[in-house]
C-alpha cells in the first residue's frame, strides 16, 4: 500500500514537473507572456513553444524570443505567418488583416517588423547609364526620403540640379542640401528614375525610411 502511494506520488509529480517549469520560463514578449507551455533554457522559453497572454504565439523561441518559424494572432485576430529573429518580424511570411470587408492578405518579406514588399532585397537598381560606375543605397530609420550624394573620383561634388520621375509611388519636393540633394515625402513602394545631365538611373526601393544614395561617377 505504501508502494503504491509512493508510485501514485512519483508519476503525479511527474507529470506536474513539466507544468512547474513552464510556469517558470519566461517569455520576454509581454504581450504573450501570461501563460506558456513549451521548451525551456535557463529559465527562457526555447525551442517550441506555445505562448499566449493578449496576443498568442505558437513556434520556435530562443532565449525568451519568438525565432525561427511560427504563427503570431493578435488580440483582433490579425495573424503573421512566417519568420521570426530576435521576437521581430524578420523574412517571408504573410499577414491577414481581419477588417468588415473581409480579410486583407500581405505577402512578401519584412525586416525588424518593417514591411519591405515582395522581393528580398529592399532595393534594385534597374538601369544606370554608363557615366555611373557604381551606386550605394543605405537605409536609417526616419523620415521618408532618398537623399542623393554624388561623387567624382572618391570627392563628393554637386553635379546639378536633379530630376526624378516618379513611375510607381510619390514624393513631394526635391531641395538642395549642401552637396547632397534630398527628395521628401517619398511614399514607397516607389520606383523612379533620376537624371543629372548625362547621368541616369533607374531604381525601386520598396522599405520605407530614410535612404541615402551614393552615386559615383566619371
Amino acid at each position: 500500500m505504501i508502494r503504491s502511494i509512493g508510485i501514485s506520488v512519483f508519476f503525479l509529480l511527474f507529470l506536474a514537473a513539466p507544468l512547474i517549469g513552464n510556469a517558470q520560463c519566461k517569455v520576454l514578449l509581454e504581450a504573450i507572456s501570461g501563460e506558456y507551455e513549451g521548451g525551456c533554457k535557463k529559465g527562457k522559453a526555447d525551442g517550441k513553444g506555445l505562448a499566449k497572454g493578449t496576443d498568442s504565439y505558437e513556434g520556435n523561441f530562443k532565449k525568451g524570443l519568438p525565432e525561427g518559424q511560427g504563427i503570431y494572432i493578435w488580440a483582433d485576430g490579425t495573424s503573421y505567418v512566417g519568420t521570426y529573429k530576435k521576437g521581430k518580424k524578420n523574412g517571408a511570411g504573410k499577414m491577414t488583416y481581419k477588417t468588415q470587408a473581409g480579410d486583407s492578405v500581405v505577402t512578401g518579406y519584412w525586416v525588424n517588423d518593417g514591411y519591405i514588399g515582395t522581393e528580398k532585397t529592399p532595393y534594385k537598381v534597374l538601369f544606370k547609364s554608363p557615366e555611373i560606375i557604381s551606386t550605394r543605397f543605405s537605409r536609417s530609420d526616419g523620415n521618408d526620403e532618398l537623399i542623393f550624394v554624388f561623387q567624382k573620383g572618391g570627392k563628393v561634388e554637386n553635379p546639378g540640379d536633379i530630376q526624378v520621375i516618379n513611375m510607381e509611388g510619390s514624393f513631394g519636393n526635391i531641395v538642395s542640401e549642401g552637396l547632397s540633394q534630398k527628395v521628401t515625402a517619398v511614399r514607397y513602394p516607389f520606383r523612379g528614375k533620376m537624371s543629372v545631365g548625362d547621368k541616369t538611373m533607374e531604381f525601386k526601393i520598396s522599405q520605407s525610411g530614410s535612404w541615402k544614395i551614393t552615386v559615383n561617377y566619371n
